[in-house]
């Protein structure tokens, strides 16, 4: 409803708002279903675009103010998507000497191995299951090649990875987003671990301004996934790429 005020959030965040009558309100990532919540602000600046803004009513945070641009009215169209065949190498070495040359798009990945997502072992819902991972590496990469006929009218996308335990995303060689795996920038090595447990279940999603980096014809979503422990019981590793605009 591009008019803003037939709206229910459902997620989970740090920020949790509280609607009036209790109805919880969960902040990123969520999912819009039909409700009509008493407390939360919305600013439409398009008909296919609203802002939102609410405020974090629970006992642990004083206030808490999220800004979140949706697309609204049409299905997201998936350039990656959960199910697509990747290519994948396991991290007993590093995949290109030491170097993010693994993240490029001219690379070769030919003596890599390939699969679809996702991609793990451990939790009985893996497409690709790496079944000697547990006791023997931590990290896994992967990468996605996909075809864009058209860049000039994509400005973002949005990243979706549901994961266990973390992971480092690159587009056409660029970091794009990280979760428990050490400072912005910084390159994980083939032995490192995930600096915190995290399951999978609901994916992080995080928007990606594209302008000059997604270009028209082939691109790579390179993705370095870690586990916690070498001796942790699963890994999970579902990345997704979508546009939003």
């Amino acid at each position: 409803n591009s008019a803003g005020n037939d709206f229910h959030l459902q997620g989970t965040s740090p920020c949790i708002g509280v609607a009036e009558g209790g109805d919880d309100m969960g902040a990123l990532p969520f999912e819009i279903v039909p409700r009509t919540p008493g407390d939360l602000v919305v600013t439409g600046t398009t008909p296919t675009t609203i802002s939102l803004a609410w405020t974090d009513n629970s006992t642990v945070e004083t206030s808490c103010e999220v800004h979140r641009r949706l697309s609204v009215g049409f299905t997201p169209r998936y350039v990656v998507q959960e199910g697509d065949v990747w290519t994948y190498f396991k991290g007993r070495s590093e995949p290109s000497g030491g170097t993010l040359d693994w993240t490029a798009p001219g690379f070769s990945d030919a003596s890599w191995s390939s699969g679809p997502t996702g991609i793990g072992y451990g939790d009985g819902d893996d497409a690709t299951v790496l079944s000697d991972m547990q006791n023997s590496y931590t990290t896994v990469y992967a990468r996605r090649v996909f075809d864009v006929a058209d860049a000039s009218g994509i400005t973002t996308l949005e990243l979706l990875v549901d994961f266990d335990d973390g992971f480092v995303a690159f587009l056409n060689g660029v970091e794009i987003a990280r979760q428990n795996a050490g400072p912005a920038g910084t390159y994980p090595a083939f032995s490192s671990l995930a600096s915190v447990d995290h399951e999978a279940g609901v994916p992080l999603a995080v928007e990606v301004p594209v302008t000059g980096l997604l270009t028209s014809g082939l691109n790579v979503l390179a993705v370095q996934g870690l586990n916690v422990l070498a001796s942790s019981s699963d890994l999970s590793l579902v990345p997704e790429l979508r546009t939003i605009d």
